[in-house]
């Protein structure tokens, strides 16, 4: 298990423990702001599409971002995207977003879960699920 694997799975049996009213604060004191999940989501494609060879913390950022994506880790290069959407649920926001990578025949349709306040972080929904099967 990767120094990665350990972060991300220490983060969501956190939201697990929030969830299962461990904590007093309200789910959706945990769902970030639509323009910081945004600028968030943001920064994570702007560096990965730089050519930032894997998903790394952004710490010198306000508040930090986290980044959970395994096509992005697998060395897969984003040549460009477009948010399409947003949704939200009690504790998260989800970007619907179309992506380009090299090598592809089309663009892919992607669901990107940013949750949290400080840090931020930003999942691929099938990351999201399997780190904790939320």
């Amino acid at each position: 298990m990767t120094l990665h694997d350990l972060v991300r799975t220490a983060c969501l049996a956190l939201l697990l423990l929030v969830h299962s009213g461990c904590d007093k604060s309200s789910p959706e004191s945990f769902r970030p702001d639509e323009d910081v999940a945004r600028a968030a989501l943001v920064t994570a494609l702007d560096a990965w599409k730089s050519g930032q060879p894997k998903p790394v913390p952004i710490k010198d950022r306000k508040p930090p971002i986290n980044i959970v994506d395994k096509v992005w880790e697998s060395k897969a290069k984003l040549k460009d995207y477009s948010i399409e959407s947003v949704a939200e649920t009690d504790t998260t926001k989800t970007f619907t977003v179309k992506l380009t990578l090299e090598k592809a025949l089309a663009p892919q349709s992607v669901l990107y879960v940013v949750v949290g306040k400080s840090p931020v972080w930003v999942f691929r929904e099938e990351d999201y699920k399997t780190g904790g099967g939320m």
